[in-house]
């Protein structure tokens, strides 16, 4: 009888016999679990089949309180995959968890609920991101302990699933799209407002301007962080932000402005407004492009006479890559330009009251001319000289590093962000990567134990890595591409296409947004973005290419440049923190999981020893990377 209730409720499945039973076994144990339930718990919701926004796959049962859901797979037989079983609910959880509004509201729990479960099992509901470590493996005479857990919901009705947004943890794009356009849906940014680290900055940054306005100061915002930890996105917030923009009016003076020092980032973001606009309004590609321009411009070449601002806010993205004086004047050809950050200043003083907030990324100083809070104090010091009073308002142990003169910095620890949130699953994966770049085996090794949901795999076949990153994917489409170091040259003698980088023929905008046939598009697997093309950036997969510019022995990191004359490498000491820096940008621009590719090279070219890249591979391995095991490939790769 339960059998037929249930087929007929659930007529749209295909329902053959087995699945039938199966219903039947489920709906038993689920009803003698809640009949053993205290009064209390009647409003839990309970779903069959619960179909999550553009999924593909469907959990058997949905549970839906008032703090947590816990998603079901049930097994009804006896010789299941245990191991299988727990990752199908795995990524059942991790759908909600990283694309429905739900899963950023309450605990998702994955749970597997089979006849051979322990008989008792320990559990403890958190609102962790769901991992391995998390999956509740009970047997049906547990169920009622673990249903009686989770807090029912206030009333019946708040838990309905037709209320839940598709709402995925934002990309870049999608939330300069979101931000800029005039669009009322901004859900995607919305998931940031829980976040308890970005909601106390952006509460400092608010209060600070707010003071600054009151008292008629100026000021720089100094807002740090690890690769991926969010700078743009809260760049892009504070640009936007009703009561900002709100303290910026009533006079003459423009809403905030946002610029920023990464060509590519701007190009490519530029081009996703423009295509945003062009869709939603209809206008020609030349209007669209003007107005995407007028919202997020290059900062590089602006800060000349040409350039005048009338703004009392401005957001300077990877404001790190800031030109120093020496390379201001050489780029330029103009002996009179102090540094970049120093006309910045000089330009914003046009106002009675300003603030820069800069977005600077730790560790990320990629090129000649780049110094990071050295180049913002510095500047304050010589505002300071000319009789203008410029306070700096930032993280005092970030600027230390820069070897930034701390005394002219108000500590304000807040400013900076210590959790990435471009890796769904890993927020320490930033913390990893500096640990290697270090040569701190112990510390990447226990670093690499606390997120292992997140994938990192190594091979020395470009063909293995190819096929993972374009092995079929589950629930929405997925971004993946070829990174690799500007320096990496010798990839080309296995068909890495590092070079395009150098020629401005190449169209990066339609590497990071078309797909194939677009033979430009990332996803072809062809051409590989350098630290400049992809900083700033993301994907949702990547493979990074190494190469023997970067290569480890006894003592560490050997920083290296080829002199193609003689097909050897050299030291390359003085950019020795460009080039460790590049590959700190390489390994972080994963939002999902990436592979790291480390080519086998040949005894009968020097400038692929073999040995030297062995070690390299054999250190990463140490480091936490997992070999990927050879896959048999479907395919042309």
């Amino acid at each position: 009888m339960v059998q037929e209730k249930l087929a007929a409720e659930l007529h749209y499945f295909a329902g053959s016999e087995e699945q039938m039973l199966a219903w039947g076994t489920t709906a038993e144990w689920i009803f003698a679990a809640i009949e053993r339930l205290e009064d209390s718990h009647d409003d839990l919701r309970i779903i069959f089949e619960h179909c999550p926004p553009l999924a593909n796959e469907r959990p058997d049962i949905v549970v839906v309180g008032d703090d947590a859901v816990l998603v079901i797979e049930a097994k009804t037989g006896n010789s299941e995959s245990v191991a299988q079983s727990k990752a199908q609910v795995l990524r059942y959880a991790r759908h909600l968890y990283n694309y429905v509004d739900v899963g950023q509201k309450k605990a998702i729990i994955p749970v597997l609920l089979r006849n051979n479960a322990p008989k008792k099992s320990n559990f403890e509901i958190s609102d962790n991101e769901p991992s391995k470590s998390c999956i509740i493996d009970i047997s049906p005479s547990g169920l009622t302990e673990l249903l009686g857990s989770i807090s029912p919901a206030q009333n019946y009705e708040s838990t309905a699933p037709q209320n839940w947004l598709y709402n995925p943890r934002p990309t870049i794009i999608d939330a300069a799209r979101l931000q800029f356009s005039n669009t009322t849906s901004e859900n995607i940014l919305d998931s940031m407002a829980d976040d308890e680290e970005i909601t106390l900055l952006l509460s400092t940054c608010t209060q600070l301007i707010t003071q600054a306005r009151e008292e008629k100061s100026r000021i720089i915002l100094a807002v740090s962080g690890v690769p991926g930890a969010g700078k743009t996105l809260v760049g892009l917030r504070l640009a936007n932000d009703e009561n900002i923009r709100d303290l910026t009016s009533g006079d003459d003076t423009s809403a905030p402005l946002y610029l920023s020092g990464n060509g590519p980032l701007v190009e490519v973001l530029t081009e996703a407004l423009a295509r945003d606009e062009r869709a939603r309004t209809g206008c020609t590609v030349t209007v669209a492009r003007e107005v995407a321009m007028a919202r997020i411009r290059l900062i590089h070449g602006l800060t000349t006479d040409k350039f005048a601002v009338k703004t009392h806010v401005l957001v300077f993205d990877e404001a790190q890559r800031a030109w120093d004086e020496n390379r201001m004047r050489t780029k330029l050809q103009r002996r009179d330009l102090g540094s970049e950050s120093e006309e910045i200043l000089r330009r914003m003083e046009s106002v009675d009251w300003s603030v820069v907030v800069c977005l600077i990324g730790t560790g990320q100083q990629i090129n000649d001319g780049e110094k990071g809070m050295l180049t913002w104090t510095n500047a304050v010091e010589s505002r300071l000289r000319s009789g203008s009073n410029w306070t700096i308002y930032g993280d005092r142990k970030i600027a230390a590093a820069d070897r930034a003169n701390i005394d002219v910095i108000v500590d304000t620890p807040s400013l900076n962000l210590k959790v990435v949130r471009r890796a769904n699953n890993a927020s320490v994966l930033g913390d990893w990567v500096a640990a290697i770049l270090d040569n701190n085996l112990n510390l990447a090794q226990n670093l690499r134990s606390e997120f292992r949901d997140f994938p990192i795999f190594i091979t020395r076949n470009l063909q293995d890595a190819k096929t993972w990153l374009r092995r079929p994917q589950k629930g929405r489409y997925e971004t993946f591409g070829l990174l690799a170091s500007s320096r990496s040259a010798r990839l080309s003698t296995y068909g890495v296409d590092a070079q395009a980088s150098a020629g401005s023929s190449f169209d990066w905008t339609q590497w990071f947004l078309d797909t194939p046939p677009n033979l430009n598009s990332a996803l072809t697997l062809e051409v590989a973005a350098t630290e400049f093309k992809c900083q700033g950036l993301e994907l949702d997969e990547t493979c990074v290419c190494w190469s023997w510019d970067l290569v480890h022995d006894k003592n560490g990191w050997k920083t290296r440049k080829i002199r193609k004359n003689n097909g050897t490498w050299q030291r390359n000491d003085k950019k020795r923190e460009y080039a460790i820096n590049t590959y700190r940008v390489l390994l972080t621009r994963a939002r999902e999981g990436m592979v790291i590719w480390v080519p086998e090279g040949d005894e009968r070219d020097p400038s692929r020893n073999v040995l030297e890249i062995d070690r390299t591979y054999e250190y990463l391995v140490d480091a936490g990377c997992t070999p990927l095991q050879y896959i048999e490939h479907a395919g042309p790769t």
